[in-house]
């Protein structure tokens, strides 16, 4: 692997969140890029967090910080509290790079083969003090350290000029999975993201995707329909395999309610069928709202006539696309788990 390989690359969420985020600059860390991971025949592990938080609730987020969840592949899912300017997340296959648009930082999580020691010795040593870009310096490696979720593991630490930032450079390894953290030296006033994510941090079984706060938050398992997804903090998106727009689903917090939407689609000369009801079961099996309408689209072989299906409740919103079936849509709905 080539130091060129760890550059920075853009992150974009392209679904509806509580923050829109821009494009996430952020740097493939060791972690990522190379596939750095602890030693282990058998690979990650199930186990809880040092602290309690899980998926199933949101009691030990404090305010300020969401509930993340990242799979290792497609049978655990790392599930870790992150702050809130942490808005996007990148998969990157055996893990994920979660990101923040307005600062150099980022939090990774991933899952390989290797040593930090071996990584320490691989791809930094010989940058040591080089100068320019990409140059590192103040290495430390440390093993027999407290990691995760009660596991001791190795820590390496250094600082980086990387792409003209100078960077602050984590990383924590135990029990098959690597922690990783990137913040700026430029800017003090930013809390270390660090300390919260390594106390929060378990493994759980399945492949999910995940939002949540303080308030309210929302579990949905990634499906053989999935293709793919886009995710943050704030919401998701899943993608159909086909990518016609047979089954997609969009989650994301809802601060103004199903009425500001709908009084946004009247004005679209493309929406017709609108309709807002209260029903008795929509998002969590609770009251909420349901708004449906149709929508004209232009795709690449022509015209299309979209079907819609809002769900709001528990301060959360969800989108089903081209949900035309009864069934289908409680087969979609049924997936979700919120609290």
């Amino acid at each position: 692997m080539t130091r060129g390989a760890q550059r920075r690359v853009g992150l974009a969420y392209r679904g509806p969140v509580r923050r829109a985020p821009a494009a996430v600059v952020a740097i493939l860390a060791l972690a990522t890029a190379c596939g750095s991971a602890p030693a282990s025949s058998d690979g990650p592990k199930v186990f809880a967090s040092s602290s309690g938080v899980s998926s199933t609730g949101t009691d030990q987020v404090p305010n300020g910080h969401n509930l993340v969840a990242c799979p290792l592949g497609d049978e655990l899912t790392v599930v870790l509290v992150v702050p809130d300017r942490f808005d996007a997340i990148h998969p990157t296959g055996r893990g994920c790079l979660i990101g923040s648009s307005r600062s150099f930082e980022t939090v990774g999580v991933q899952a390989s083969d290797r040593t930090l020691a071996e990584e320490k010795q691989d791809n930094l040593d010989p940058f040591e003090d080089q100068g320019g870009d990409d140059s590192v310096s103040d290495i430390s490696y440390r093993n027999d350290v407290d990691a995760f979720g009660g596991k001791r593991g190795e820590r390496l630490e250094y600082e980086c000029f990387c792409d003209g930032q100078e960077l602050h450079m984590v990383r924590l390894q135990a029990a098959g999975i690597v922690l990783s953290s990137e913040v700026s030296q430029l800017d003090p006033a930013a809390a270390d993201p660090l300390p919260l994510a390594r106390s929060t941090l378990g493994v759980e079984r399945g492949r999910f995707v995940l939002i949540g706060d303080v308030d309210h938050g929302l579990r949905y398992p990634f499906e053989d329909w999935m293709d793919s997804l886009d995710a943050s903090p704030a919401g998701f998106t899943a993608y159909p395999r086909d990518q016609r727009g047979e089954q997609w689903i969009i989650a994301s917090f809802d601060e103004e309610g199903l009425a500001r939407l709908r009084d946004d689609l009247a004005r679209d000369p493309t929406v017709s069928e609108l309709e807002l009801e209260d029903v008795p079961d929509a998002v969590g099996g609770d009251a909420g709202a349901r708004l449906s309408y149709r929508q004209r689209v232009d795709r690449f072989d022509g015209e299309h006539v979209d079907r819609h299906v809002v769900l709001g409740g528990h301060g959360l919103r969800v989108d089903l696309l081209n949900d035309d079936d009864p069934t289908e849509r409680k087969s979609l709905r049924d997936g979700l788990e919120v609290w």
